[in-house]
């Protein structure tokens, strides 16, 4: 979540609504601008008012900081549990739900749509509000009842509103709201970007239909898309013109390693799921610790860039995760705790071309003695590093003989 931009909205919403600004930019575009007459067009002064913050996390707190650094307003916060560093830093005061509303010129919506606030703003409760307040909700549409809203503005039960979400979205041209001299709508604009609340869309000819792959859409937005085979999925993959992260979730190592060869130049990062990797797994958008963030074309023109970075700057990269025997199937490589081949021969009796990825072997434990060392000495030609004389190993784990070597 962008917090920063999130409460720069918030703080927008409530200036241009204190002081009508959507409303007379509105009356200019329509060519029904008259005689300016400034004190019925003032709005209201913020300056040392108080701003009721509902929901004090990241964003709630930014708000905060932003009325109390501009307005001086004093800041009071409802929220599920007090908020000891808020207070420190913006000096704000943790209120009941019902005293949020009786004392706040404004009140700012900073929470989650759950079971317990959906709806949370209703009739009942703007009553309840100052007749001069203003509603900000940047948060969720559902968290106000959209049809009350109008009501307690029409009445006048409120003085103003700000929304950067509406219920239901998009909002309906013929809405009441949009034609209110003290409410403000921010909706999503195509020419703009596309934001939309939580959505999932189907496109069932993903071929033809280009929008989900030319439209980047925050919200966030998933669109289902249908293919007949790999050669499709890598397609539809490489539509999107670059991603930070591609997920595939599959038990198949030939197939994870299909699409990871196909799919790499498009993606910073590939996430390949299965069963062995999935309870622990961070997700989709976790990007990995070590490494820079970043992906190709539209996802920034960079790369999931490690420590190698300075060496392999110009060369194209794409990060994988998965778990250990997924990734040792994909790249060749033996992957520390990867499963392994324990069956057949010593892997020393192997001819090379015999070999495997992962090839092991595995014996039961049993004490070293000293005559073992000897006869390994022996056997390798090695008396150096065999260590066939006691040796002082005072502040070590040893105590007289080391037995180390190679053939």
């Amino acid at each position: 979540v962008l917090s920063g931009a999130t409460a720069d909205t918030a703080f927008i919403l409530m200036l241009v609504v204190s002081r009508k600004a959507f409303y007379l930019h509105k009356k200019i575009i329509k060519g029904q601008w008259e005689n300016y007459e400034p004190t019925p067009e003032l709005g209201i002064e913020l300056n040392g008012k108080t701003l009721g913050v509902f929901g004090m996390g990241k964003i709630g707190l930014e708000m905060a900081k932003k009325c109390v650094g501009a307005y001086q307003m004093k800041v009071i916060y409802h929220n599920r549990s007090p908020k000891p560093d808020a207070e420190a830093e913006v000096n704000a005061e943790y209120v009941s739900f019902e005293e949020l509303l009786e004392r706040s010129d404004v009140i700012s919506v900073h929470t989650a749509l759950t079971d317990e606030t959906k709806g949370k703003f209703n009739l009942e409760v703007f009553k309840k509000m100052k007749p001069g307040s203003i509603f900000i909700n940047t948060a969720r549409g559902g968290i106000h009842n959209e049809e009350d809203l109008i009501k307690a503005l029409e009445e006048k039960i409120i003085w103003g509103a700000g929304l950067d979400v509406t219920n239901p979205e998009p909002m309906q041209k013929d809405n009441p709201l949009l034609n209110m001299e003290s409410v403000a709508v921010l909706d999503a604009d195509a020419k703009a970007g596309a934001f939309l609340s939580p959505l999932l869309l189907i496109n069932d000819k993903p071929f033809v239909n280009e929008e989900p792959h030319n439209i980047e859409a925050f919200g966030p937005v998933s669109t289902v898309m249908p293919y007949k085979n790999m050669e499709e999925v890598i397609e539809l993959s490489k539509k999107g013109k670059g991603s930070l992260c591609s997920t595939i979730v599959t038990a198949d190592a030939s197939i994870a390693r299909q699409y990871v060869i196909g799919a790499a130049t498009h993606h910073g990062r590939i996430l390949v799921l299965n069963q062995d990797c999935a309870k622990e797994s961070t997700g989709h958008g976790s990007p990995l610790p070590m490494l820079v963030h970043g992906g190709p074309g539209r996802a920034g023109g960079g790369e999931e860039m490690g420590g190698l970075r300075g060496v392999r700057h110009y060369l194209q990269r794409t990060a994988i995760q998965g778990s250990p025997t997924m990734l040792t199937a994909i790249t060749n490589v033996y992957q520390a705790h990867a499963k392994g081949n324990t069956e057949g021969i010593h892997p020393f009796k192997k001819y090379f071309e015999e070999l495997q990825v992962g090839d092991q072997i595995v014996t039961e434990k049993r004490l070293i003695t000293s005559a073992d060392i000897t006869k390994f000495a022996d056997l390798s030609g090695d008396h150096f590093y065999a260590h066939l004389t006691d040796t002082d190993f005072t502040g070590t784990m040893f105590e007289q003989q080391v037995a180390h070597g190679y053939f």
